[in-house]
């Protein structure tokens, strides 16, 4: 009997161990460290997602577009990459001036 008392008494702490640690986990994600974390993650996907969005030259395509691929989903990667090569020509320039500008607002407008 003693033995399914100790036994029960290891499961208890072993589950009140697993608990704990992720508890500690989930602290952790509201840490004021890791939410700053996440939040310049965030602005760095945002301000890559309007380089390779709206930055259209030749020198760089395949670069951009393997950006573009991992960052967008599938329906929206298609819309601003629908052709295989660079198709404006090879003096066509077009690059977004300023990308703080436009995530200025989510970045406490600094």
């Amino acid at each position: 009997m003693s033995n399914t008392i100790a036994s029960k008494q290891i499961q208890v702490t072993n589950d009140s161990f697993l608990k704990n640690k992720e508890l500690k986990k989930q602290l952790i994600k509201v840490h004021p460290f890791a939410q700053k974390q996440q939040k310049r993650d965030y602005l760095n996907t945002v301000n890559q997602f309007i380089d390779v969005s709206y930055h259209c030259e030749k020198e760089g395509f395949e670069e951009r577009k393997k950006i573009a691929k991992s960052i967008m989903g599938k329906e929206i990667y298609e819309q601003f990459y629908a052709f295989e090569r660079f198709v404006y020509g090879d003096s066509y320039t077009s690059t977004p001036n300023d990308l703080q500008f436009y995530i200025q607002q989510y970045d406490g407008g600094q």
